[in-house]
This record gives C-alpha cells, structure tokens and sequence, in this order.
C-alpha cells in the first residue's frame, strides 16, 4: 500500500539519503505498517563504484551488515541492522548516457 508522493524522498532513513546531486524520479513510502518502508529511485551522473562506495560505508557507519552482488548487470547492495530491525536494498545500474540509476528500499524512515 504505497504512497507515492516525491516528499518521501526527504523521509529516507538518514544512512540512506538521496546521493547529492542527484535526478529524483520517483518516490513511495507507506507508515503505520509493519515497517515504516521507503523506496526512491534517482539517476546520478556519478559512476557506479562511486555510489555503491558511498553507501556502503553510510550503511556500515549506521550499524547495518552490507553485502554487494552482481546480478547480471544489475549491481545489488543490501543489509540489515541488528539493533533497530531495519533493512536495505540498494539496485543499481549503468545508465548508456553515463553514469548511475539507482533504486533504493529501506525501512525505518523519518
């Protein structure tokens, strides 16, 4: 049951902002269920080592796990936090103009 709605890309969990500079293109977040759940997809014209180096170290500076996978040629990075229960997944790709789209879902947002 999903929102959609662009201001839930300014209630991101704070280990998982949107990457700056970045194009946002769409955002959905829901409250009040099981997990307060935020998704946002954006482009960046940063290139992808860049933006999984970035949210790897926010996510293991917050206290989550991180794990990085290749799945094709889709570039995953996801995790969990002991401490809170949130979790993360991170989907990322090359963009054929240059640069990154990444998908992010993550609970516990503001």
């Amino acid at each position: 049951k999903l929102s959609y709605n662009m201001s839930w890309a300014n209630r991101m969990p704070p280990e998982f902002p949107i990457y700056p500079k970045a194009n946002i293109k769409e955002a959905a977040g829901v409250d009040g269920g099981k997990c307060d759940l935020r998704v946002v997809n954006f482009t960046t014209a940063v290139g992808m080592k860049d933006v999984v180096d970035f949210y790897y170290t926010k996510a293991k500076r917050g206290g989550y796990s991180a794990e990085y996978l290749l799945r094709g040629n889709e570039h995953v990075l996801g995790g969990t936090n002991e401490n809170d229960g949130g979790s993360f997944v991170i989907f990322l790709s090359n963009r054929k103009s240059g640069g990154t789209e990444v998908d992010i879902v993550a609970s516990n947002g503001r």
